[in-house]
């Protein structure tokens, strides 16, 4: 073996040498930085929007109770509800993350995660569902003339409204995805790829 060759299996290093790296997980408990702090403030914040619309939904129905006679509102208080139902989901689900909930970091990050898809693809659902039925009980209203109903679409062909309700729909799942990818989906995904460095 010459200089040059003993230079280069020197340079090289051993398996002995070779350090794994260990992800740092400290950031799940932290309140204000990484990928569960991101999303724990967007929720909170939706979270306090909703509670306040909620609010001024209920004094609105105090002021004027013949509202209530309208299916429409019905369906978007459910709406309402629905959301802030799903908002406090989210939080609880990852205050249970950021506690550890006894569980080793790799099952707790699997578990959770995989609880935040569910309950994430459940409120988008149920976002297309409350859509479906707004659209069923418009046509209802305007065939039955339950009032109020909205007159001038009454005028519009039928294809044309049809048409309209579809567009809004897939519109409505697009931007639903959109929001998931950006807002949801790469915080996740963030956790996750850090799991495979577990493995």
């Amino acid at each position: 073996m010459d200089l040059d060759e003993l230079k280069q299996a020197w340079q090289q290093p051993g398996a002995d040498d070779i350090k794994p790296i260990t992800p740092d997980f400290s950031f799940l408990k932290d309140r204000s930085y990484g990928p569960l702090a991101v999303l724990k403030r967007q929720y909170n914040k939706k979270l306090i929007l909703l509670l306040v619309f909620l609010f001024v939904w209920i004094y609105d129905y105090i002021r004027y109770p013949d509202r209530l006679n309208n299916p429409l509102i019905w369906v978007l208080t459910i709406a309402i509800v629905l959301s802030i139902i799903y908002a406090a989901l989210f939080l609880f689900v990852m205050d249970k993350m950021q506690n550890g909930s006894g569980l080793p970091v790799k099952e707790n990050i699997e578990k959770n995660t995989a609880l935040l898809r569910r309950y994430y693809r459940w409120a988008r659902i149920s976002k297309l569902i409350i859509l479906s039925l707004l659209f069923i009980l418009i046509e209802l209203m305007m065939a039955f003339h339950i009032k109020p109903y909205i007159t001038y679409w009454n005028t519009v062909f039928v294809g044309f409204r049809i048409i309209a309700y579809a567009m809004v729909f897939v519109l409505s799942y697009v931007m639903s995805r959109f929001i998931y990818q950006a807002r949801f989906e790469k915080h996740l995904s963030y956790l996750e790829n850090l799991l495979k460095q577990l493995n």
